[in-house]
C-alpha cells in the first residue's frame, strides 16, 4: 500500500470490494446511455461490467496492481494513484468515484477532485464516507454539506431525485450508500 494513500494491494482487493447490483441497475436508469462512463477507483470493474450488460461503454482506472487478474470487466487501467494529477484527455463522459473519496488524504483532495472531475461532461456519482462512518483506510470522512458545497463550487448542480433513487437501490445492499452517495449534473460542458 502506498504511503500517500490507501490503495488495496491484490489480495484484501478479492475479498474486500463489494458490489451492489441494485445499485448498478440503477445507475443504468439515470446515466445517459450515449456516453462513456469512467469509473474512478473502479475494483473490479463491477460496476462497469453490469453497464455493459446494460448498453453502455466504459473504461475504469483502478489503483491496484494486478487488478485484471481478479477483474470482472476487462477496460480497466491499473496502478492509478488519485491522489496525483492524473489526465484521461481525449476521454470524457459521466464519471462514477465510489468508495474512493475517503481514502484520499485531506492534502491531496483538491487534485482527486480535479482528476475525477475534469472529465466529467454531463453526471458526477461520487460516495463519500461520512464522519464516523469508519473504514478500512478512510483518512478523509466529509458531510453531506461540505461534499454538495465542495462540488458545488466547482460548477455542479447537486441532483436530490437522483440520489435518493441510488441511495435506496445501493443502501439496500450496502448499508454505507443509504447516506453517503450523490447525484451532481455538470453545469456548463
Amino acid at each position: 500500500m502506498s504511503e500517500e494513500i490507501f490503495i488495496w494491494d491484490l489480495e484484501t482487493a478479492k475479498t474486500e470490494h463489494q458490489f451492489s447490483n441494485k445499485l448498478a441497475d440503477a445507475l443504468a436508469g439515470i446515466l445517459p446511455t450515449e456516453k462513456m462512463v469512467l469509473d474512478f477507483g473502479c475494483g473490479k470493474g463491477s460496476y462497469l461490467a453490469r453497464l455493459e450488460q446494460l448498453g453502455f461503454k466504459g473504461v475504469g482506472y483502478e489503483g491496484t496492481k494486478g487488478i485484471h487478474e481478479i477483474a470482472d470487466f476487462h477496460n480497466i487501467n491499473e496502478d492509478v494513484d488519485l491522489s496525483r494529477p492524473f489526465d484521461v484527455a481525449p476521454l470524457n463522459g459521466s464519471v462514477l468515484c465510489l468508495e474512493v473519496a475517503e481514502h484520499i488524504p485531506e492534502q491531496c483532495e483538491s487534485v482527486f477532485l480535479d482528476n475525477i472531475i475534469c472529465p466529467v461532461n454531463d453526471l458526477l456519482v461520487l460516495s463519500w464516507a461520512l464522519p464516523g462512518q469508519g473504514g478500512c483506510g478512510h483518512h478523509n470522512e466529509r458531510s453531506a454539506e461540505y461534499v454538495i458545497s465542495t462540488i458545488g463550487s466547482r460548477g455542479f448542480r447537486y441532483i436530490p431525485d437522483s440520489t435518493s433513487k441510488l441511495r435506496a437501490a445501493g443502501g439496500s445492499e450496502l448499508w454505507w450508500f443509504k447516506k453517503s452517495i450523490y447525484v451532481f449534473k455538470k453545469l456548463y460542458a
